[in-house]
């Protein structure tokens, strides 16, 4: 896998945790200060600044820490995250 390649696959991963962290706003969970939503908005952010594999998997690895954190929050309505998969091509 290329490092453009890995990259969509991180915004994918952190899309699909935006619309998770969306629906259960929607369900009436409280995002306090909008934590969740804007950490994903930095992690995106700093996905289209990466320009090598180790800039990216600090950026995997703090995605990670969010993925279990929402997991986490999510396990308080009996909901969860679906284990996404994290590119590792370093």
């Amino acid at each position: 896998m290329s490092l453009f390649e890995a990259k969509e696959v991180v915004v994918e991963n952190l899309e699909a945790l935006d619309a998770k962290l969306d629906f259960a706003v929607t369900q009436g969970m409280i995002d306090e200060n909008s934590t969740y939503h804007n950490e994903i908005s930095t992690l995106v952010d700093d996905v289209g600044l990466a320009q090598s594999w180790e800039e990216l998997a600090e950026i995997i690895y703090r995605a990670k820490i969010l993925e279990v954190d929402m997991n986490t929050w999510l396990s308080f309505k009996g909901d969860t995250t679906f284990g996404l998969e994290w590119p590792s091509g370093i």
